[in-house]
């Protein structure tokens, strides 16, 4: 790896993910709507990354997008995510064990949160999120819908929240300069965020759909194929593969 190898500093413990959100936790589930606060999950599942993504770095980033995977669904099990076995046209959670065709507004709605590179920066993704929370709270969409996106826009912010962590722990501006980028953001964070928010919409990123195993992000398991909610090894894998990239300096990652 020659010069971009990085010398890094391994925190093994267990972090705590809070605060830095723009969403307020009491705003976060409404009562009235018999919505579940998934939030403990969710850092659970920040956890299994940040695991997966030290084991990464303690291999001098040797292993594959086949290993990570694995290694990130270990993770979460034993962090005690609860895991479902994707089939399709099947719902396995808690909700419902019926098929799911998607709603206009739910597809539009997740169209937002899969597509962070349109944002200039983290923090406008973030408030958009925030804002569009609001507009699912009191939408007419179904309540099994009305979850997953609660559960995803949750997991998103706190995601993104944590990109910025990882970058602030291994700061590898210097690398990201010498390819004229502006920031984590530009450089490598908007498109792991969007695997990330592409996956939990529902799309399979060329992962194989039917009969894998995925970790749910909430109340509700896996639909069709690759899982709205819920995020498969392979997709896991890949970010936390381009999170190394971002992190030895192959920032054009995102271009």
């Amino acid at each position: 790896m020659n010069n971009r190898k990085m010398v890094i500093g391994i925190t093994v413990t267990f972090l705590i993910f809070q605060s830095c959100h723009i969403f307020e936790e009491e705003s976060l589930i409404d009562s009235s709507m018999v919505l579940v606060n998934n939030r403990e999950n969710i850092n659970k599942l920040i956890q299994g990354f940040d695991n997966t993504l030290n084991a990464f770095i303690s291999s001098d980033f040797s292993l594959h997008e086949e290993e990570l995977g694995e290694f990130f669904i270990q993770e979460v099990k034993e962090l005690g995510v609860k895991m479902v076995e994707i089939d399709e046209g099947m719902v396995n959670g808690k909700i419902s064990y019926e098929a799911i065709p998607f709603s206009e507004d739910f597809i539009q709605f997740s169209e937002v949160i899969s597509n962070p590179s349109a944002h200039p920066s983290n923090v406008d993704y973030i408030q958009e999120l925030s804002g569009l929370l609001e507009q699912v709270k009191t939408s007419n969409i179904p309540l099994v819908e009305k979850q997953i996106l609660v559960d995803n826009l949750m997991f998103m912010d706190s995601f993104v929240n944590w990109l910025g962590q990882v970058d602030g722990r291994y700061k590898p501006e210097d690398q990201m300069v010498s390819f004229g980028c502006e920031g984590w953001w530009a450089c490598w964070g908007r498109c792991v965020a969007g695997t990330a928010g592409s996956a939990l919409s529902g799309a399979a990123l060329g992962c194989a759909g039917v009969g894998v195993v995925g970790a749910t992000i909430g109340a509700v398991g896996g639909i069709k194929g690759a899982a709205a909610g819920a995020l498969i090894g392979c997709t896991a894998g890949g970010i936390v593969n381009g999170i190394g990239k971002g992190l030895v300096g192959y920032a054009e990652y995102c271009y």
